[in-house]
């Protein structure tokens, strides 16, 4: 029977379907030896997912084998990647608390924040990458990536590690945000004298203030709203909020 319900895991990993809580054993590493469970989108694919969509993976470091449904990218870039952000409409608010960007919220098949304990437990598994793509209202669209991103824990306030940009022509909007911790409207840790989240109407890894600010208004373009929207400075200054942003990671080594 236990050999059943690992291989249902498994196979509703593969496919993107809810685990049962009843097949979750109490510890990952009761099983981590014996039947490997998907750590995140690379190895959904390694696995045989080879199709985009809703998966579910368990990070090793979460020691309940707790599940999470991820958006996995498996057609660009060789695939493999986990979605962390997504902006497409501005369907979902995301002027959120501390609490919201913590555990996550949207739909990982929209519009989503997968949750900064989420991308701490992710990224301390190995060494990943991040790609940002980003599109205007023109269906102009750009990237940029990065070689290293890892996020700290909570006690650090989620403390940002991202270097090694590689260039993808949106330009580098990410690298000044390195060692920030992460700011909402209420939990102010940026080192400006003010509020940027609250100043900027977002939540990010801020330091006094921003090149980027992808969790910002969905404002449609242009705007005279001075750094509130969806912005990447680097590629359209801070006056444009971009139509379309994903934010997405893979383990490199």
């Amino acid at each position: 029977m236990r050999m059943k319900c690992l291989l249902a895991v498994f196979l509703l990993g593969l496919v993107g379907a809810y685990t049962p809580p009843e097949c979750c054993p109490a510890r990952w590493g009761d099983i981590g030896a014996l039947f490997p469970l998907p750590r995140d989108c690379l190895d959904i694919r390694d696995w045989g997912g080879q199709r985009t969509g809703v998966y579910v993976i368990y990070p090793q470091s979460i020691e309940n084998c707790r599940p999470v449904r991820v958006w996995c990218d498996q057609s660009q870039n060789n695939g493999g990647w986990t979605v962390i952000q997504r902006r497409v409409d501005g369907s979902v608010d995301f002027l959120r608390n501390w609490d919201s960007y913590r555990t996550g919220f949207g739909s990982v098949a929209g519009e989503h924040w997968i949750g900064l304990e989420n991308m701490h437990h992710l990224t301390i598994q190995g060494r990943y990458e991040i790609r940002i793509e980003i599109e205007d209202f023109n269906g102009q669209g750009r990237t940029a990536d990065y070689r290293l991103f890892r996020v700290g824990n909570e006690l650090s306030n989620y403390t940002l590690q991202v270097t090694g940009f590689q260039g993808g022509g949106a330009g580098n909007g990410l690298s000044i945000h390195n060692g920030m911790p992460f700011s909402t409207i209420d939990r102010d840790n940026d080192p400006w004298a003010r509020n940027c989240a609250q100043e900027y109407t977002g939540a990010w890894w801020y330091k006094a203030c921003f090149t980027a600010n992808l969790n910002g208004q969905y404002l449609r373009g242009s705007t005279t709203m001075y750094g509130k929207g969806i912005v990447w400075s680097p590629w359209r200054g801070y006056n444009y909020s971009f139509r379309r942003v994903e934010m997405k990671i893979r383990r490199n080594n």
